[in-house]
């Protein structure tokens, strides 16, 4: 009887070994998972009203980017949560690496608004990885 639980534990460990290996958990910001047609080109940001925009409560989870200041590559990145969740936005360049992190943390319902400067970014491809809970996503754009 020993002997089985230490081959089961032994099959188990060489499971998660395999899996960790093969089984990335779909890694949205993995540059194998790019096309030149996922590339998007990024509007610049609609005119704000001076009033304060109502409370927003969103139904579903939904991101949107947008230029704010496109010659100095200012960005707005806006995120709605219909549910307090465990959020990560990070800007990914294409070869799957981490550039900077924006939000890192626990966020409450509603709309959240976050401003990156891209100016220092280098021409070429990056993702907006966002990931709140279970939900992800990804924007790829091209600095040019």
């Amino acid at each position: 009887m020993r002997m089985l639980d230490v081959a089961i534990r032994i099959a188990v460990v060489i499971a998660a070994i395999v899996c960790l290996i093969n089984c990335d958990g779909y890694n949205i910001v993995e540059p194998r998972f790019y096309s030149d047609s996922d590339i998007v080109d990024i509007p610049i940001c609609p005119a704000e009203k001076s009033d304060p925009p109502d409370p927003i409560y969103p139904t579903e989870l939904s991101s949107s980017i947008c230029w704010t200041d496109e010659t100095n590559r200012v960005m707005r990145i806006d995120l709605q949560l219909p549910r307090d969740s465990y959020v990560t936005v990070t800007i990914v360049g294409s070869a799957g690496n981490t550039v900077a992190t924006l939000v890192d943390g626990n966020s409450f319902v509603g709309l959240h608004r976050i401003t990156y400067d891209a100016s220092s970014l280098e021409d070429g491809v990056y993702a907006v990885s966002a990931v709140a809970g279970d939900w992800q996503d990804a924007v790829w754009f091209e600095i040019e």
